[in-house]
């Protein structure tokens, strides 16, 4: 029987050379095999496994779901490569192991509105992921021109919440913050002070959502007539309007009752 030197078959491939690969006159067990080295597996029938090589993506998901610590984290988001950071399906593998991954999306993703519809679609049952997904969107879609009217204008018109990116100046801009607060009453939250004690702001956020009302300020907390709107629109809105306002309203709710008690008894 031919003897093989382990060294020198190591690569050895038969077809190469022009003759037929050794068969091993007798039989042996595969587990036997299994435990051989590498020529002698070869001789004996079995070739070595071909192992699918690790892609960068794959080394770099495995080290984000490894991390131990937001510094190191981030440390490995911020040197992602450019070619990693504008790669979808990457970028959507890796906000499932966390979303703050998504601040390092490249500049070509930051635009896909799709890509961001299906990041949001992975959390339809988690509102306040999706929330953050879609602030960190339209953080990135402002940018470093957070202090320009037009950019800031057009962006809180598509979504409000992203009033809280706006320079301090546009805060305090009534356009601005009227635009926002009509595509969400709830971005009140990040208007300036001043424009929180505007009346006209705040109407404009209770009729959007009632619950804005907890923005205002204490002054128009305490305003029955703002409060009664907000009421109208959802009687939850009540727990954010000041003590003496809610005492008031109540009473009010009752003479109400009272006078329609009577006048259903007259009938």
């Amino acid at each position: 029987m031919p003897r093989f030197c382990e060294s020198s078959t190591k690569n050895a491939n038969f077809s190469d050379i022009g003759i037929n690969e050794p068969v091993s006159p007798h039989p042996i067990s595969p587990l036997a095999v299994s435990q051989m080295g590498p020529a002698s597996r070869l001789f004996y029938g079995q070739r070595p496994k071909r192992v699918s090589p690790i892609s960068d993506a794959d080394i770099q998901l495995q080290e984000l779901r490894n991390c131990r610590s937001l510094a190191s984290f981030f440390s490995i988001c911020s040197n992602l490569a450019p070619d990693l950071k504008n790669d979808s399906e990457f970028m959507k593998q890796a906000a499932c192991i966390k979303l703050d991954v998504l601040n390092y999306v490249g500049s070509d993703l930051q635009r896909n509105s799709k890509f961001w519809d299906s990041v949001c679609s992975l959390y339809s049952k988690n509102i306040q992921n999706a929330l953050k997904i879609r602030d960190i969107q339209y953080k990135l879609l402002m940018g470093e021109r957070s202090n320009e009217f037009a950019v800031v204008l057009s962006v809180v018109s598509q979504y409000g919440r992203a009033l809280q990116y706006a320079s301090s100046e546009l805060k305090g801009d009534e356009d601005v913050v009227m635009e926002a607060v009509k595509q969400n009453g709830l971005a009140l939250e990040y208007a300036s002070p001043e424009l929180r004690d505007n009346r006209k702001v705040v109407v404009a956020a209770i009729q959007q959502n009632a619950q804005a009302l907890q923005f205002a300020s204490l002054r128009l907390r305490n305003d029955i007539n703002i409060v009664r709107l907000a009421v109208k629109n959802d009687g939850r809105a009540l727990q954010y309007a000041s003590k003496p306002c809610q005492n008031m309203f109540r009473k009010e709710m009752q003479r109400l009752f009272l006078d329609s008690s009577k006048r259903y008894k007259l009938k």
